[in-house]
């Protein structure tokens, strides 16, 4: 995992100049690649596209309100060279659900499902997690985290931190434009920095070698899989075997989920059909 993270460097060295900052201060959101413990016995591998602004919030609780009077902004960085992880961040109390009462935040734990939700996309992940590892009100929930942070990996395509994919691509085209060497490759357009970052996933993906691959999102499948396939609802429950780079032999089973509407049911189906590997 250093030797992947090693190659993030001069992005980040990028990110934290702060000349470029200050060109970037209304959309970037941190630099993340540790979102679960470090492990290696991976059942699921979930791929996003980038994080969102959630630990920028939780470093910045006065941003929004008082933007214009904020001296010093903290810039979240955390990789697993400089984190330690114990659980997954969908399985954080406060994450999937939790409100404020009274003023007070209360945080709920992941498997109060009575309780009011915070986070629809962190909800629809634990739900996944209710359906692969067949949760109900009697199920042993420590058992259940344990499982989940031993055998379920969450990463990003990018692991650069916006509100947006809009305010992501922003970031990219800006870096570009310095005209940097990475990997000893130069990088002359988005479309080069694009599959410097692809080929870090892939990095990851050939080092915990997990049994599927779950992309969360149409563009998260196409980008991960450089392919311009036609994706239909069908293909949610649908695996594609995946061959990530010519010199290897080594085939990967991908599925891919729709974000596109309310996508529950096709991640609830999903785990059951994955319940069996």
């Amino acid at each position: 995992m250093k030797e992947i993270e090693n190659k993030y460097l001069p992005i980040i060295e990028i990110l934290e100049d702060k000349i470029f900052l200050e060109s970037i201060k209304s959309e970037y959101k941190g630099f993340i690649t540790a979102n679960n413990p470090n492990i290696s016995n991976v059942r699921v591998l979930f791929i996003g596209i980038n994080p969102g602004d959630g630990t920028f919030k939780e470093l910045n609780p006065k941003y929004n309100s008082q933007k214009d009077h904020i001296d010093k902004v903290n810039y979240p960085k955390r990789l697993f060279s400089n984190s330690e992880h114990s659980q997954i961040d969908w399985l954080k109390n406060g994450n999937a659900r939790g409100e404020k009462i009274n003023k007070i935040w209360h945080a709920y734990k992941w498997f109060e499902t009575d309780k009011k939700i915070n986070n629809t996309f962190v909800k629809r992940m634990i739900e996944f997690f209710k359906s692969f590892y067949e949760i109900n009100n009697n199920s042993n929930f420590a058992e259940i985290e344990n499982k989940i942070n031993s055998e379920i990996f969450y990463w990003n395509l990018y692991p650069i931190a916006t509100k947006t994919t809009k305010e992501l691509d922003n970031i990219l085209k800006k870096i570009v434009l310095r005209r940097i060497s990475l990997n000893s490759k130069n990088i002359a357009n988005k479309s080069d920095l694009k599959n410097f970052f692809r080929q870090r996933t892939i990095d990851l993906i050939e080092s915990i070698q997990p049994e599927v691959i779950i992309c969360l999102g149409n563009q998260a499948f196409k980008e991960l899989t450089n392919s311009n396939v036609k994706l239909h609802l069908e293909d949610n429950t649908k695996s594609f075997d995946v061959k990530f780079r010519i010199k290897s032999d080594k085939t990967y089973k991908v599925y891919n989920i729709s974000r596109k509407g309310n996508w529950e049911k096709k991640i609830i189906k999903l785990g059951q059909e994955l319940r069996e590997l």
